[in-house]
């Protein structure tokens, strides 16, 4: 495909292709003031099952804009009550869920609202039917449902109807905000309190690890993932004598590695700064040094951006994309976005290829789509645009798993092509460029 040059209303990035040396890092990418985002600080990132990344702008701020920005790896798009179906002013979290939908809690002006993102399109769940009556600080999910925790309690959503609250009325939650949840590949949710340490809860038994308790470092829990090995990692942001990351078997033992493992005499993890690469492996930003990676049982920093100041966004400053790229978002001087960290030994792109979905588009505007599984039938394709809107819908014939169909005459920009059979439904981000 040609690609032919143009400019857009949108802002463009021309991607490296070239992979670092594991070890090293250079970060050819800039976003801040001079060239897409409205001010230097973000409030959250997450990146999506597509390719996307969200960025919500720090709404504290008293310039700050409403909406949300999309990064669909080759244009920005601002997303606002004025140009999409997005219905309140504030984006306050981003979650992307195992299905691929984006969740965002969002704030107008009286009442909190949840927008999905789903099928290239919005929906909307109006917070006066959620029994929600505190501020929202982290979402996790499963397959089953989407978790939501706050300042005094926890909800959960089972995806259709029905809402669960959990507080101190009916569960031993202290009545201490909740930062940091993950549901784990057990379906075991961990959920990091401020000041009472991590809970666990299998659906009907709660456990509590506190500094009294266990060998926990600190009861200020900040950032929870799990790694290809099943361990969980834990960042904390207070008080966990100068232990800022600790590893747990998910059992009864923590091991907690110090400040200077991370070559810093006091640091701090903040909420949402841990992220796991493409192999599993875990990243953490570390307040004031950058970003560092645990492999082959030692942390080891990768060479950090350069960049005004190191201080990290207070709220999800850390995610790694489908391009296995490096987002970092910092107080003062916007995001940086690092070269596409290099797969582990052994691991093929072309053979992660030849059994992955792929789509092509081709000069004369026929786009082929391969679905990555033998399926034959009849089936619907369905263009939308960023905003949900539906561009095109066609019949067609699926043959061994491939399809085609010639694309309308589309704007620039990029699209997703949705292909539905009767049992299942995989989506293509595509960017259209004339």
């Amino acid at each position: 495909m040609k690609l032919k040059s143009n400019l857009s209303v949108l802002f463009c990035v021309i991607l490296p292709a070239v992979l670092c040396a594991q070890g090293t890092m250079s970060w050819p990418m800039h976003f801040d003031t001079s060239n897409v985002l409205p001010h230097n600080e973000t409030w959250h990132m997450e990146a999506d099952e597509y390719g996307n990344v969200w960025v919500a702008p720090d709404y504290t701020e008293p310039e700050a804009p409403d909406g949300v920005y999309v990064f669909n790896g080759v244009f920005w798009s601002y997303l606002h009550p004025s140009n999409s179906e997005l219905n309140n002013r504030w984006v306050l979290l981003i979650h992307s869920d195992v299905f691929g939908e984006v969740w965002l809690v969002t704030y107008g002006t009286v009442e909190y609202g949840l927008e999905i993102v789903k099928d290239g399109g919005w929906h909307y769940i109006d917070g006066y039917t959620i029994p929600w009556d505190f501020y929202m600080y982290a979402m996790a999910s499963d397959s089953a449902a989407i978790w939501f925790a706050g300042d005094v309690g926890l909800l959960r959503f089972d995806r259709d109807t029905t809402w669960i609250k959990y507080d101190t009325s009916n569960s031993p939650l202290p009545n201490n905000p909740l930062d940091c949840m993950l549901v784990d590949r057990d379906g075991i949710l961990w959920i990091g309190t401020r000041g009472r340490g991590l809970y666990r809860f299998d659906g009907q038994n709660w456990s509590n690890f506190n500094t009294t308790n266990s060998n926990i470092p600190g009861d200020y829990p900040s950032s929870i993932v799990q790694d290809c090995e099943g361990r969980i990692w834990i960042g904390f942001w207070y008080e966990s004598n100068y232990h800022p990351v600790a590893q747990f078997d998910g059992v009864n033992t923590f091991i907690p590695y110090h400040a200077s493992n991370f070559s810093c005499l006091s640091c701090f993890i903040n909420f949402d700064a841990m992220a796991l690469d493409a192999d599993g492996h875990v990243y953490v930003a570390v307040n004031g040094t950058g970003v560092w990676r645990f492999d082959n049982n030692t942390w080891e920093q990768i060479t950090p951006p350069p960049a005004v100041s190191l201080i990290t966004a207070i709220r999800g400053c850390l995610v790694i994309d489908k391009e296995n790229r490096i987002w970092l978002s910092l107080i003062y001087d916007g995001i940086w976005v690092s070269e596409p960290i290099p797969r582990a030994t052994g691991v093929s792109d072309a053979a992660v290829e030849s059994t992955s979905p792929y789509w092509y588009l081709g000069d004369d505007g026929m786009l082929w789509l391969h679905l990555g599984e033998e399926l034959s039938g009849a089936g619907e394709v369905v263009v939308y645009d960023l905003l949900g809107r539906t561009m095109q819908t066609e019949k067609v014939q699926i043959v061994d798993g491939r399809t085609q169909l010639r694309l309308r005459q589309l704007p620039q920009g990029a699209y997703l092509v949705s292909v539905r059979t009767a049992g299942t439904m995989q989506t293509f981000k595509v960017p259209v460029l004339r």
